[in-house]
C-alpha cells in the first residue's frame, strides 16, 4: 500500500499515511495497492485555524484595588481607592502611558503598575491657656504633623507634658494624628501614690525572699525614694508603682535617678496577675537622671486591682547600686 499527494505544497502524506499540513490550500491523497491496481482517492483542504493569540499582561496596585489582575490590551480596569483615616484620594500615578478617566483607565500592551496618591486633610487647633510657638492660639495642622513647641504657665511644683481636650482625653505634646478640629488646653502632672510607703509598701527582689533599704528623695522638685540593692540583681518589684486603677487610661510620668557609679539597663515595666505591659526601655548613666511619660490604657490589658511596677535587668549590676525613683499621674 503506497501513499501520494497531489500537491506536496499544500499536504504531504508518510510512507504510513501521516498527513502534514504545510500551507493552505487542496490537495489530493492517493491511495493504492497491488500495484496500483486498486486505489482511492480523497480531496482534502486546509484552512488556517481561528487562534487567541493575544497576550495579558499583569497588573500591580498600591493604595487600592482593581478588578482584574491581568488584562489583555484595551480592556477597561476599574480601580477603587482605600479609605485612609486622616488623607483625601487625590488621584492615580501609572508606571506606563494609559488612557485614564476617573477611576478607569485602558489596558496597555504592556505590565502595568498603579499608585493611589493622597493628600493630608488639613484640620485647626486652638488652644486655650497655652499658645503655639508663635504666639497664636490657632494653627492649621495635617494628619501625620504634629503640633511643635506648645507654651503654658505652668503651675508650681508641676510638669507640662500634654494636652487634653473638653473630655479629659490626653494628647502627648509629640502626637501627629488629629483627624479633626479640636480644642485643647494644658494637662499637668502632679505626684500619684508614692513608688513605695514605709510601713505599707516596699521592694522585693525577684526572689521575694528580702526587702531593700528605701529612703525618701527628691527628683527633679518630685518626691520619689531611693533604693539600694546589691550586685546581680535581675529583677525589682515595686508595690504601689504609682498606678492606682486598671480600669481606665492614665498618663504615666516617671524619673529614675542613678546616685551610683556604674550605668543601669533595664525594663521598666506593669506586672499584674502574670500580664506584662512595657513602659520602657531605660538605660541611666552613672550620676545621671533619666525622665520619661507614655499613656497607660490598663482597660484593654485584662489588668485586675493595682499593678506592680517591675524593674528587670538584662545584664545584672556587677557591684551594689542605688536607684531613685518617682511617678506621676496626670490629673
Amino acid at each position: 500500500m503506497s501513499f501520494s499527494s497531489s500537491n506536496e505544497n499544500v499536504l504531504t502524506v508518510s510512507e504510513k499515511g501521516i498527513l502534514t499540513a504545510v500551507d493552505t490550500g487542496e490537495a489530493v491523497i492517493t491511495v493504492s495497492a497491488q500495484s496500483g491496481a486498486i486505489s482511492s482517492s480523497v480531496l482534502v483542504k486546509v484552512i488556517e485555524r481561528a487562534v487567541d493569540t493575544e497576550k495579558t499582561y499583569g497588573i500591580t496596585i498600591s493604595g487600592g484595588s482593581a478588578d482584574k489582575k491581568t488584562a489583555k490590551k484595551g480592556e477597561v480596569i476599574n480601580l477603587t481607592p482605600e479609605t485612609k483615616k486622616g488623607y483625601v484620594f487625590v488621584g492615580w500615578q501609572f508606571s506606563a502611558s494609559v488612557r485614564s478617566v476617573g477611576n478607569t483607565f485602558v489596558m496597555p500592551a504592556c505590565d502595568v503598575t498603579v499608585t493611589a496618591i493622597y493628600a493630608p486633610e488639613t484640620y485647626v487647633i486652638k488652644l486655650d491657656g497655652a499658645t503655639f510657638e508663635d504666639g497664636s492660639a490657632s494653627k492649621k495642622i495635617s494628619y501625620g504633623e504634629t503640633l511643635g513647641n506648645i507654651k503654658a504657665e505652668v503651675p508650681a511644683g508641676k510638669l507640662f507634658l500634654a494636652l487634653k481636650d473638653a473630655d479629659g482625653v490626653i494628647y502627648p505634646l509629640d502626637y501627629d494624628k488629629f483627624d479633626k478640629n479640636m480644642t485643647l488646653s494644658p494637662a499637668f502632672t502632679e505626684r500619684g501614690a508614692a513608688i513605695a510607703s514605709v510601713g505599707k509598701s516596699g521592694f522585693d527582689t525577684g526572689s521575694g525572699t528580702s526587702a531593700l533599704k528605701s529612703e525618701a528623695v527628691t527628683i527633679d522638685g518630685f518626691g520619689g525614694y531611693a533604693f539600694t540593692a546589691p550586685a546581680s540583681t535581675s529583677l525589682i518589684r515595686v508595690k504601689n508603682g504609682g498606678i492606682d486603677g486598671a480600669t481606665y487610661g492614665k498618663f504615666y510620668a516617671f524619673t529614675f535617678k542613678n546616685y551610683s557609679d556604674e550605668d543601669l539597663t533595664f525594663t521598666y515595666r506593669l506586672e499584674s496577675y502574670g500580664k506584662i505591659y512595657i513602659l520602657a526601655e531605660v538605660t541611666v548613666k552613672a550620676g545621671e537622671t533619666f525622665a520619661a511619660y507614655k499613656y497607660v490604657d490598663l482597660s484593654g490589658l485584662g489588668m485586675e486591682g493595682t499593678p506592680y511596677s517591675q524593674i528587670a535587668f538584662d545584664k545584672a549590676p556587677t557591684s551594689e547600686f542605688k536607684l531613685g525613683v518617682t511617678t506621676s499621674l496626670l490629673v
